[in-house]
This record gives structure tokens, C-alpha cells and sequence, in this order.
């Protein structure tokens, strides 16, 4: 497979946070590690509450930087300058919200959501940019219509297709989603993962997922990452870490996860 992003000696370091003079928390420190992401692979990251799964998704995308190592993107940018390539990186890896009602400016029409990215990142003129929108909201099995709709006149399912919409509208090559399904009934959740294992077959996008959903991780991931206060304490195939898992803690989150798993009078899952 060809690597498309891989992080290397990755570290953060967060400032413990103070309240009349005194320390309130400890100081979180995520890292170092290393970490692949093949092309239209998709990765599972999942751990307890503060084990560091959604500052990582937050530093592969730009959205907070690394106190030491690097992300590095493995395609050649079209760019010279450092900045310009960063920022051109940036476009290459987007990110999905878990509430896309609170990631969504409700002032703002679906259209006018959709045509920032392009406005601050792309020369399109208007005309380009309505014909990218109409295409992209199409992919995500949204209509033209839904242009001229607000965000609360959307269903949760609906806005998240959105929210994909404008994750996929500077056609990149990653995108990480933090608990993307969390917020949506089960119905619209098998919806929504159908749209993701398509857009993915057809867009050869790489997936990374922030998930504590461990039937959709099985059911979506390629390679799964397990991590407990900042580090990855264990990393393989998907099957293979559900199989035979190694640490105690991968252990108990997939004993957990099985224990929800109905099962027969004979001991076996039901189908």
C-alpha cells in the first residue's frame, strides 16, 4: 500500500490549567509515537476519556500543533514556499465534528457553509464554486434544494451530511472524524457508515476514525489503534486485535463491547 501520512516522534505537551494560583489538573501529555495512514485505508482509534484520541485527530489535521515531531504528507504539493505547502496540507486533511449542529454557522445558509472553504482556499470564481457545490452535495445524497436550507431546518442525519459535504468540497485525501456517528440514531448511523464505505471506494479517500462504536469499528476499520493516557499501548489489523488482543485494556474494551452482543441459548452470538 502507499503511505499518504505518517507521523513521526509525534509529542503534546498540554499546560496544566491554574485557578488561584494553584494547579487544577495535571498537565496531559500526548506521545511520542509513530503512526501511518495508508491510502484508502481506514484507521480506528479508540480508548477511554482522556486517553488522548481527539487531541491526535485535532494535530493530524492542523487544527492544534505538535509541541515535537512531525506529521509529514506524502504527496508533492503543488506549492514552494513552507507556508503555502502547510496550508495546502491542511486542505488535504479535513475534519468531521461528532456534533455537526454546533460545527455548522446557523446564520448561514447550506450554501453559504459550503462556499466558505472554496472562497478562502481556491481562485474558483462564483460560477465554479456553485457547480463544486451542487456536485459535492450530490455525493453526500443531499439535493440541490438543501442550498438554500439553514441548519436547523435539517434533520441530524441531514447535517451531517453536510458536515461531510464541506470536509470533502477541497477534494482531500484524509479525513478524521471524531465520533462522526455518536450523535445519530441507529438507523440514520447504518446510513451515514453506508455513505462513508462509498465515498471511500469511490473517492479512494483514507479514513480515521475516533470511535468508542466497536461494532462499527469492525465493521469499517482496516487497522484499529488502541490508546489509554496519551500513548498507543497496542496497534494491528482489526480482525486481529479483536481476535487476540494483547493489552489488558484492548482486552477490556472488547470483552465490554461483546458483553452487548445478544447472544443464543448455545452460547454464540446471534446473527
Amino acid at each position: 500500500m502507499t503511505t499518504i501520512l505518517s507521523a513521526k516522534a509525534l509529542t503534546y505537551v498540554s499546560e496544566a490549567p491554574r485557578r488561584f494560583g494553584r494547579r487544577k489538573h495535571e498537565a496531559f501529555k500526548l506521545g511520542p509515537f509513530d503512526l501511518t495512514i495508508e491510502k484508502a485505508e481506514t484507521v480506528a482509534i479508540i480508548g477511554g476519556n482522556r486517553s488522548g484520541k481527539s487531541v491526535l485527530a485535532r494535530l493530524l489535521c492542523g487544527a492544534m500543533q505538535p509541541t515535537d515531531g512531525e506529521i509529514i504528507f506524502h504527496q508533492d504539493a503543488p506549492h514552494s514556499s513552507t507556508a503555502a505547502k502547510q496550508q495546502w496540507q491542511k486542505q488535504q486533511v479535513r475534519m468531521i465534528f461528532q456534533r455537526s449542529s454546533e460545527s455548522l454557522n446557523p446564520a448561514l445558509t447550506i450554501g453559504g457553509i459550503l462556499h466558505e472553504p472554496l472562497k478562502l482556499n481556491t481562485d474558483l470564481s462564483y460560477a465554479q464554486r456553485e457547480e463544486k457545490i451542487a456536485a459535492v452535495l450530490s455525493q453526500v445524497g443531499l439535493l440541490r434544494e438543501h442550498y438554500f436550507f439553514y441548519p436547523h431546518m435539517l434533520s441530524d442525519g441531514q447535517q451531517q451530511r453536510v458536515a461531510m459535504a464541506r470536509a470533502l468540497i477541497l477534494n482531500p485525501s484524509v479525513i478524521v472524524a471524531d465520533e462522526p456517528f455518536a450523535a445519530l440514531d441507529p438507523s440514520v448511523r447504518s446510513q451515514t457508515v453506508n455513505l462513508i464505505l462509498q465515498l471511500q471506494r469511490d473517492l479512494g479517500l483514507s479514513f480515521v476514525f475516533i470511535s468508542h462504536n466497536l461494532g462499527i469499528v469492525r465493521h469499517i476499520a482496516d487497522r484499529m489503534v488502541v490508546m489509554n493516557e496519551g500513548q498507543i499501548i497496542e496497534a494491528g489489523r482489526t480482525d486481529t486485535l479483536f481476535r487476540w488482543p494483547k493489552h489488558e485494556i484492548t482486552q477490556r474494551l472488547i470483552s465490554a463491547h461483546q458483553s452487548l452482543i445478544p447472544q443464543a441459548s448455545d452460547g454464540k452470538r446471534l446473527k
